[in-house]
């Protein structure tokens, strides 16, 4: 083993595409903003359960797994969708919710040249019916 590689599917940014990405992020915040999107920002670990029971669209095969000290089986974050709608149902207190999020998603059977670990900015519309939702959710959903 190369202790200065890095395992597969995963990379560092260095300054110069940091920079570029740093500028996109700023201009899609202040988008996201402009059209009344709040910031979250979701646990990087959910429980296992959690993905499974609520029918996810999301696949266990891509789900990194791991247990925590007592033993519950827990998973780096697979998607964001379902944390933002978790965060809507119980932590928010309004029947429309407009959540938007920069953030990591982690995908175990990426492979090839396929990223593992995928930096994601995207909006989330809870209680919002129509074209105006429907617009919305495909002018800023945007992988990065």
């Amino acid at each position: 083993m190369q202790y200065f590689k890095l395992p597969a599917g995963v990379r560092d940014v260095l300054p110069e595409e940091s920079g570029a990405l740093d500028k996109a992020e700023a201009l899609l915040r202040k988008k996201f903003a402009e059209a009344g999107f709040r910031s979250v920002r979701t646990a990087g670990l959910e429980y296992y359960d959690t993905l499974t029971k609520i029918g996810s669209a999301v696949d266990q095969a891509q789900m990194f797994k791991m247990t925590d000290k007592d033993g519950n089986l827990i998973v780096l974050r697979p998607d964001m969708t379902l944390a933002c709608a978790r965060i809507a149902a119980t932590k928010l207190c309004g029947d429309r919710e407009r959540l938007c999020y920069f953030s990591d998603v982690y995908d175990f059977s990426a492979g090839g040249n396929s990223d593992r670990e995928v930096a994601q900015a995207g909006v989330e519309l809870f209680g919002e019916e129509g074209a105006e939702a429907d617009a919305y959710a495909i002018a800023f959903a945007v992988d990065c």
